[in-house]
């Protein structure tokens, strides 16, 4: 039993070394300590900056660029009777020059291609293609200037 009593009394035999009693401090109020603020000075606003990736362009092939340009000035002048429109692909990179594959026509011939958003015509080669959607050339989609990833409508006049 004495070992147990011992403990307890410890506090009390300690609080005698300070001054007042165990419960003058013990009931005290609470005074907070001071605490000096010191400002600091605000960091920099920095604003993110985004650097968009360099991206090399094909360099173009001069045939092309005349052809484009001839075809553009050409088509701009005369329409033709409208075949209809169609919803096209980007074609065979690699085939050159400005055609455009569709199923409007069933034999090869010359004919304008219009984008109506940009209202932009360009004479083209019109080649047969199955049923489906149409597939027109890098070229004439740069003439244009269609979307390369979409699938832009584009309306087809004859000769």
């Amino acid at each position: 039993m004495r070992l147990v009593i011992l403990p307890l009394l410890a506090p009390l035999a300690l609080t005698a070394c300070t001054e007042g009693s165990f419960f003058d401090t013990l009931f005290a109020p609470y005074e907070a300590p001071v605490i000096e603020e010191v400002a600091a000075p605000a960091p920099a606003a920095r604003t993110p900056t985004f650097v968009a990736p360099r991206v090399a362009s094909a360099p173009v092939d001069p045939e092309i660029a005349e052809q484009r340009a001839a075809g553009v000035s050409a088509a701009a002048a005369n329409k033709g009777p409208k075949l209809g429109s169609t919803i096209a692909s980007l074609g065979d990179p690699t085939d050159g020059g400005l055609w455009i594959e569709t199923s409007l026509v069933s034999a090869p011939t010359t004919g304008k291609i219009e984008y109506p958003i940009t209202r932009k015509t360009v004479e083209v080669q019109l080649r047969p293609a199955g049923s489906g959607g149409s597939r027109a050339s890098l070229a004439a989609f740069r003439a244009l200037d269609a979307p390369l990833t979409g699938l832009p409508e584009f309306v087809i006049y004859g000769q």
